[in-house]
């Protein structure tokens, strides 16, 4: 395997790692107290950074951020990075786009 695909792999490696863990924190039940919840979640910024730093599978992780965004119940943030994600060329998923367009319809262009 060459240094490239081992790049890529750890950048993947990244987003999915964040992306689980902000699924998990979602899915925590919110009268499981949980004191280090925000450290948790800086954790998850930091590694969606990380990936996105190594400029590899750039689809992928503006996919993974805006999902991990919105289970954060961040949907401005998260329609952000869909705005982003499209830019690139990519398509946002459509059952977690449904989840989003329902919390929070998307936002129209400046302008507009």
């Amino acid at each position: 395997m060459d240094w490239q695909q081992r790049s890529t792999q750890l950048t993947i490696y990244w987003a999915d790692l964040a992306y689980v863990t902000a699924l998990c924190l979602a899915a925590d039940p919110p009268y499981q107290p949980r004191p280090n919840r925000g450290e948790i979640w800086r954790q998850v910024d930091q590694w969606l950074a990380q990936a996105q730093a190594t400029g590899l599978a750039a689809q992928y992780v503006q996919q993974k951020w805006w999902q991990s965004l919105y289970f954060r119940g961040k949907y401005a943030a998260a329609w952000a990075k869909i705005a982003e994600l499209r830019v690139l060329g990519g398509s946002p998923d459509p059952r977690t786009l449904n989840l989003l367009m329902r919390a929070m319809p998307e936002p129209k262009p400046a302008g507009d």
